[in-house]
């Protein structure tokens, strides 16, 4: 038995409600410019080589790399109308070691494998075949942000830029306020709320008991709310994210496979429905004597044609009206209301255990 579980038998936690957040962690290394990078991969394999004995192999041009205050002069001291040439002569540098080692020895050596990855990352072929710096704007968040912590990535989130990964924290409610933390996933910062959240309801079996689930709107979209139906999770989250439909929208009827409209909010059949299967969306056709008329007409956002009537709609605007009609409910409004207990977990791990200064680099901690 996890030892989770056995902490809630012994606190008699048997709610079936449980609320997910998420926080961001900070690597615990320098935040680097992109010619301080460069430089740092450069200097770590002219200094492999020289470790290996392989200093007759290092050119001239490079033995400078070998000197501990080289950095300095390089990457602190220059004028800030340098600042282009130095990633320029950076670049060239990362560029030139890939014919200082060239040979089979040096791939397994994580020096070799970080020049690769930032000669890609960092560095484009111009028309004459030259490695010349990428536009600021083609660098992926994705990308090495320092040669310490490999596996950390950049994300701007609430305003905030982050270099490093993100956590996510699992927690579930008693029924007099006790909760207790009952799973913790790690991952890199670039990983979303919707993703974490995708892959503990994929992790659920079908006949699993019922349970809530409480999280904020970057959790909920409508393939999640779908996943969380199929495996007997009512998903509900504080608010939703993007555009939201009129409550109205709620009254459309779909067949099963959302591609015809049997009905609109006001229970006219509608004289043709064409889906579009790359937006997902049907434009149906109804009598212009039904639109005319109705009370409904302005929410729907009808479109008034010389003989018909043509409405845009889709199965997932449905679905997110009727989701909105239930945020509205007492009920779920109770419920909201409960998540906002989970936000805690962060500010204790960042300002208590200061997490965003763990020793340990990676995402294996």
């Amino acid at each position: 038995m996890h030892l989770s579980k056995v902490y809630a038998e012994f606190l008699n936690l048997h709610s079936n409600i449980k609320r997910m957040d998420s926080l961001m962690i900070a690597s615990n290394c320098k935040r680097m410019s992109r010619p301080e990078i460069i430089y740092t991969v450069v200097a770590n394999a002219i200094s492999l080589m020289h470790r290996l004995g392989a200093r007759d192999f290092i050119p001239g041009g490079m033995q400078h790399y070998l000197d501990s205050e080289d950095r300095n002069n390089v990457i602190y001291y220059c004028k800030e109308d340098d600042v282009f040439s130095r990633l320029d002569t950076v670049v060239w540098d990362v560029s030139a070691l890939k014919e200082l080692l060239c040979a089979d020895e040096w791939q397994d050596f994580s020096e070799y494998q970080l020049r690769i990855r930032v000669l890609n990352e960092q560095t484009m072929k111009d028309d004459s075949g030259k490695a010349v710096a990428r536009s600021k704007n083609e660098i992926s968040p994705e990308s090495l942000q320092n040669p310490s912590d490999p596996d950390a990535t950049y994300r701007s989130k609430t305003g905030k830029d982050n270099k490093g990964y993100i956590g996510n924290v699992i927690e579930i409610l008693g029924d007099d306020g006790v909760s207790l933390i009952t799973g913790i996933s790690y991952e890199t910062n670039n990983h979303s709320d919707s993703a974490f959240c995708r892959e503990y309801l994929e992790s659920r079996s079908k006949d699993s008991d019922e349970e809530i689930m409480l999280t904020d709107e970057a959790y909920g979209d409508t393939e999640n709310q779908m996943i969380a139906e199929s495996k007997n999770v009512k998903l509900i989250t504080t608010a939703l994210t993007g555009r939201q439909p009129d409550a109205i929208m709620a009254g459309f009827k779909f067949t099963e496979d959302g591609r015809e409209v049997i009905s609109c909010p006001a229970g006219y059949k509608p004289e043709k429905t064409s889906y579009y299967p790359k937006t997902g969306m049907c434009r149906v056709i109804l009598k212009k004597e039904y639109c005319s008329s109705c009370p409904n007409r302005d929410s729907c956002k009808v479109r008034l044609q010389h003989k018909t009537c043509t409405v845009s709609v889709s199965c997932k605007i449905t679905q997110r009206a009727m989701y909105l009609k239930m945020l509205s409910s007492d009920e779920y409004s109770a419920l909201t209301k409960k998540r906002n207990g989970v936000e805690g977990i962060p500010s204790v791990l960042q300002r208590r255990y200061n997490v965003d200064n763990i020793s340990a680099r990676g995402l294996l901690r």
